[in-house]
C-alpha cells in the first residue's frame, strides 16, 4: 500500500491593479511499486518490488499587473521544482520553471499570448519526461454569450516533440 504525505503553503496579496502569489508544496509517496528488469539467460524479465520514496516539491511565485483601466493584463511566474526517487530506480531532478501571459482587451476583441519554458521531470518509475517550450498567440472575438477564437501555437518550431527516457541497467529506452 502506497502512502502519500502532502504539505502545501501559499500567500496571496491583492491590490487594485496588482496581484502577487507565493506558493510551495511537497508531496512524499512511500512504499512505491518499483519496476525491476532482470536477465535470465537471454530473456529479459520484468518484475515488481515495493520500497523507496518519491518526493516532489515546488516553490515559486507569480505576479499579475493590470494596466490601462484593466485592458492589459500581464502575468508571469517563476519557480523551482524537482523530484527525488529513492530505492531501486533512484534518481533526482530539479529545474527552474518560467511562464508569461499577456492579454489585451479592445472592445469586443482580445489579443493574447502565452509562453511556457521547456522542462524535464523525473517520474515515479525512474524514467524522465522532457517537453519543449510552448507558446501561443491568439485573437478572440466576444459577443454576448458567444466567443470565437483563432490562435497559432509553436509556429516557429519545426518539430514539436516530447522525449521520454530511462536506464534500468539491463534495459533502457529513449523515445522522441
Amino acid at each position: 500500500i502506497m502512502n502519500l504525505n502532502m504539505v502545501d503553503a501559499g500567500y496571496n496579496l491583492s491590490l487594485s491593479n496588482f496581484n502577487l502569489s507565493l506558493y510551495g508544496n511537497c508531496n512524499i509517496t512511500t512504499d512505491l511499486m518499483n519496476t525491476i528488469y532482470l536477465t535470465e539467460g537471454e530473456t529479459l524479465v520484468k518484475t515488481y518490488a515495493t520500497g523507496g520514496k518519491f518526493i516532489n516539491y515546488m516553490v515559486g511565485g507569480s505576479a499579475q499587473v493590470n494596466l490601462f483601466d484593466r485592458s492589459l493584463q500581464l502575468m508571469c511566474s517563476l519557480g523551482y521544482s524537482g523530484e527525488r526517487l529513492t530505492g531501486v530506480n533512484a534518481g533526482s531532478n530539479g529545474r527552474v520553471s518560467f511562464s508569461a501571459y499577456a492579454n489585451y482587451y479592445c472592445g469586443d476583441f482580445s489579443f493574447y499570448g502565452q509562453y511556457i519554458a521547456k522542462s524535464t521531470s523525473l517520474l515515479y518509475d525512474g524514467s524522465f519526461f522532457s517537453s519543449r517550450q510552448y507558446y501561443v498567440f491568439g485573437l478572440s472575438w466576444h459577443c454576448k454569450n458567444f466567443t470565437a477564437d483563432a490562435f497559432c501555437q509553436n509556429v516557429f518550431d519545426a518539430n514539436y516533440v516530447t522525449r521520454s527516457w530511462a536506464n534500468y541497467g539491463v534495459y533502457s529506452f529513449d523515445s522522441s
